[in-house]
């Protein structure tokens, strides 16, 4: 397991640890909320056309996209992982 590497920053004269292999992931899930609310924002303009009124419909899952994304590619990493070690073990006759 490698060692966490922190970065010490100092804003208003205080001093903060920042776990540097972290910033890709922050980096990554704020990416990914920014455009889920752009997504929204869009959907809500297209839905607001199309109803003619302000009303809260499916355009409000899209904020939710983050969440959406951790869970798909968490699921997809288990399976390919279990796909890995049933071929390596020869198959399901093996357990």
């Amino acid at each position: 397991m490698k060692k966490n590497e922190f970065r010490t920053i100092r804003i208003a004269n205080r001093s903060f640890e920042i776990n540097t292999e972290r910033l890709g992931t922050v980096a990554k899930y704020a990416i990914l909320t920014m455009c889920g609310f752009l997504l929204f924002k869009a959907g809500q303009a297209v839905a607001f056309e199309q109803r003619g009124y302000i009303a809260y419909g499916g355009e409000y899952l899209l904020l939710t996209f983050p969440l959406f994304y951790y869970l798909i590619s968490k699921t997809a990493r288990e399976f390919a992982a279990e796909i890995k070690k049933l071929n390596e073990n020869g198959g399901y006759e093996n357990d």
